[in-house]
């Protein structure tokens, strides 16, 4: 998907945002990931890895890319992905589930 200009404005200065992924996990079920998310508490072994925290702004027609290194013992289970935008003190964030095997 190819970014898209945003309506006119009259103020011409760029915003910046900031973009930042973290995958969490591993959880045993979908159940505890959703309980121990919901109560802002990870259980024991329970780890979280960030990306790269990624500025861009709102004048910038471009799609920024980030990686997430994952490592090679990362144990198989159920990890939430959470995307999350910050500009200008606000914050707007996701939650996807993630499996790995």
């Amino acid at each position: 998907m190819e970014p898209q200009a945003g309506p006119p404005t009259a103020d011409n200065s760029p915003h910046t945002l900031s973009l930042r992924i973290r995958v969490t996990g591993p959880f045993k079920s979908v159940d505890a990931l959703k309980q121990a998310i919901s109560q802002g508490q990870n259980p024991p072994g329970v780890r979280t890895i960030d990306a790269k925290t990624l500025a861009v702004n709102d004048r910038t027609a471009n799609v920024p890319t980030s990686e997430l290194d994952l490592p090679a013992d990362l144990a198989p289970g159920y990890y939430n992905l959470e995307p999350t935008v910050s500009s200008g003190g606000n914050s707007e964030s996701g939650s996807s589930i993630v499996t790995v095997q």
